[in-house]
């Protein structure tokens, strides 16, 4: 072998990039995935190649600290643990995880190994009862613990997003956002969920489905739930998703790189139109209310109509059992008035109850159900309808903003602040032509990290084939059924980052 055919080089530490020039093909791979996937004893049995550590064996601070090519090896060396591991050269390019499959082909280069896979919509049943049973299966529901699955015994932590390339030419990746009951046999696919859309991007772009595009990769996401397109800009300095960043979400614990989501012509996101009733203010129940569709169907409401101050914690909220069922009475007949017919059975419309802000830079104070129970934080849908919301001229938003001196008369909000009981949430609107009615573009930061990558296996009927569906709570994983029993195994190519 040529001693000129590879050449190596490391990247902060982080990145170590092999050439091969008699390939012309160029790889990278990242510190943590390399050590994961060390063939030394120490890591794998040399008898049965079983793992013999835990992804979390590997110091939080692994690093390269040299790399050099050594004939058909790539002799590493790992600090902080002063270790040196030969990998075979002719291995790491089969089972490479930087680019997308061959021309023609779908799912992993590699059939066994894979930090992500790319195969999901089209392998799930298309039947809607299979593939319902599927991802109930997958979640561990019914079951108020879920402790059969994957689910986290919570509304926010018991979801799934299904990821395929797009069918629409205006956009480069599906999304269908998928509600998963804690408690009943439901999945609905009706509402949309803008967090696990912040984890869309790095997904596609670490599947292959997406070319990074230098240090800021931007693509278009295309929402199955509303119809409706999402602009995601997601950091990828030097190629690869960074997750790393500063960038910090009320609610949400450490700090990471900021993704920003632009939703494009959200107005009439379920129902068609911006204010489906046909009225800024309806009276339900002798109560005013505000039905709004914009990225989400809501019902706004006063507080005070209640009887709350607004700025209650969830739990209180919760335990107050008379104001949550005329809340949800509100909430059925605001259903009707907005077209939705009978929504006891849906999670749409979601009441959101509006107060003045309690901070100097706050535009509103808001809680936010959904629908059943007070939100911890305030989700992104609701955030953007309500934004929207509030350069409407008499809308309750409108008319809570104005009273509390945090929008001037006859202004549209361009950047509203959004208190929520986690802290805030900030919400750029660009309107077309100075019109209210018009939002033609809302933007917001989240950030996504990955977790982790993997299988689950699902004791369900035979299905056919391989089912893969994207689970995530407030991120994404993977999960596998193929009617065995659930088995919970590592596998080589797998990380936690």
């Amino acid at each position: 072998m040529s001693a000129t055919r590879y050449q190596v080089t490391c990247d902060g530490g982080q990145i170590v990039v092999v050439t091969d020039h008699q390939q012309a093909q160029t790889a990278r791979f990242h510190a943590i995935w390399l050590r994961d996937n060390a063939p030394d004893a120490e890591t794998r049995s040399p008898l049965n190649g079983q793992r013999l550590i835990a992804i979390t064996d590997i110091p939080d601070d692994i690093s390269v600290a040299s790399a050099q090519i050594d004939g058909a090896s790539l002799i590493v060396g790992f600090m902080p643990e002063a270790r040196s591991v030969a990998f075979d050269l002719a291995w790491l390019f089969a089972n490479r995880y930087d680019i997308a499959p061959p021309t023609g082909q779908r799912g992993r280069v590699d059939s066994q190994i894979s930090l992500w896979d790319s195969g999901l919509a089209d392998d799930l049943p298309q039947d809607i009862v299979a593939r319902d049973a599927l991802l109930l299966r997958a979640m561990g529901s019914p079951d108020l613990r879920q402790i059969d699955g994957m689910g986290g015994a919570s509304p926010l932590t018991s979801k799934v997003a299904i990821i395929s390339v797009s069918s629409s030419d205006d956009a480069d990746v599906d999304y269908l956002f998928a509600q998963v009951r804690v408690d009943q046999r439901v999945v609905d696919t009706a509402p949309n969920c803008g967090n696990m859309l912040a984890a869309v991007g790095p997904y596609a772009i670490e599947t292959g489905m997406i070319a990074p595009q230098g240090d800021l990769t931007r693509l278009r996401i295309h929402n199955l739930n509303t119809r409706t397109l999402i602009d995601s800009q997601v950091p990828t300095p030097a190629g690869a998703v960074a997750y790393q960043g500063d960038t910090r979400i009320s609610g949400v614990p450490g700090a990471g790189s900021a993704i920003k989501l632009g939703f494009l012509g959200a107005v009439g996101a379920k129902t068609g139109k911006m204010l489906p009733s046909g009225q800024v203010i309806d009276v339900i129940d002798g109560v005013e209310v505000t039905c709004l569709d914009s990225a989400t169907p809501v019902v706004l409401i006063e507080a005070a109509s209640l009887g709350w101050a607004g700025n209650e914690a969830p739990a209180e909220m919760d335990a107050n059992r008379e104001a949550m069922a005329r809340l949800e009475q509100i909430r059925l007949k605001a259903g009707e008035l907005m077209g939705m017919g009978d929504v006891s059975g849906s999670v749409l419309p979601k009441p959101v109850i509006l107060s003045a802000p309690r901070t100097q830079d706050g535009t509103l104070c808001a809680r936010y159900f959904v629908p059943h129970r007070c939100h911890g934080a305030l989700a992104v849908t609701g955030a953007i309808t309500l934004a929207v919301a509030t350069s409407i001229p008499g809308t309750l938003a409108n008319r809570v903003a104005l009273a509390a001196g945090t929008l001037a008369p006859d202004s549209l909000a361009a950047n509203v602040h959004l208190e929520h009981p986690a802290g805030f949430l900030d919400v750029e609107v660009e309107h077309a032509n100075a019109d209210p009615m018009t939002p033609s573009r809302v933007s917001l930061l989240r950030t996504a990290r990955k977790i982790m990558s993997g299988e689950v296996f699902l004791n369900l009927p035979r299905l056919g084939g391989n089912a893969w569906a994207c689970m995530t709570r407030q991120t994404t994983a993977l999960a596998s059924a193929r009617g065995e029993e659930f088995v919970d195994r590592q596998r080589a190519g797998t990380a936690v980052y």
